[in-house]
């Protein structure tokens, strides 16, 4: 079950399906929020599980010591559950909590060295699910960061072109001084004005990108007609600028 698992949550409920099933007891996997952190968070757990305060103490605690903790132990035996944590190489990614359904009920020597085994296969799965998040995570930023480079060198190309045409006109206007007959000084000037917009929506645009990036501005979403999409961009390249 822990081979054909591939993320967190199907590890832990087979981690929870199995333990339950052999030792008759209620069930809890419990995985720090980031690594090292001791607020955790519950991410299986058998219907009657229950956690309070003190029970999270108790679990804080076997997971800053490394050692088990709870019930049929000598720290907190007080405690409702057992807490396991789950060790491998790289340390502890997490705690294994067990309650028997019959308090009266303890874990025998066989059982608790049943258990220890199950913990240390459960453990391996957990810690190669999160290596393979990290992974991933290492991608996803790799390519956000290529994508952005791309997008950058676009996006240098696109300024750098109604810039140049701003440029030769203002250029064309002052080396022909008088020279230039009155249809021409309007064509330059209306090519400076019309390039200057074109510029003035690409510097809107990225301001809206960074902005949508940063999470300033929430996107509604709705569906529009292809047709109508594609008919809006046609409108703008015939008219001399880009959205």
């Amino acid at each position: 079950d822990l081979a054909a698992a591939g993320s967190l949550d199907a590890i832990a409920h087979a981690i929870i399906d199995n333990v339950a099933e052999i030792f008759g007891r209620e069930v809890a996997v419990l995985l720090p929020k980031a690594p090292g952190d001791h607020d955790f968070a519950v991410t299986v757990h058998s219907p009657g599980f229950d956690l309070s305060e003190s029970e999270r103490a108790v679990i804080r605690w076997a997971y800053s010591n490394g050692q088990p903790a709870g019930r049929g132990t000598e720290t907190f035996p007080a405690a409702s559950a057992r807490y396991s944590p789950l060790k491998t190489a790289r340390g502890t990614v997490g705690i294994l909590g067990v309650k028997p359904l019959d308090p009266a009920a303890h874990l025998t020597p066989d059982q608790r060295r049943l258990l220890e085994a199950f913990g240390g296969l459960a453990a391996l799965a957990l810690e190669r699910a999160q290596l393979a998040e990290d992974a991933e995570r290492a991608r996803l930023q790799v390519e956000t960061e290529r994508m952005r480079s791309s997008l950058l060198s676009s996006v240098s190309h696109d300024l750098r072109t109604p810039l140049a045409g701003i440029t030769g006109a203002a250029s064309s206007l002052l080396a022909g001084d008088q020279a230039l007959d009155r249809g021409t000084r309007r064509e330059l000037t209306q090519s400076i004005y019309d390039e200057a917009n074109r510029l003035n929506v690409l510097v809107r645009n990225l301001l809206d990108m960074t902005r949508l990036e940063s999470g300033a501005i929430h996107v509604n979403k709705a569906w529009q007609s292809l047709e109508d999409v594609i008919g809006a961009a046609l409108t703008r390249i015939r008219s001399g600028r880009r959205s």
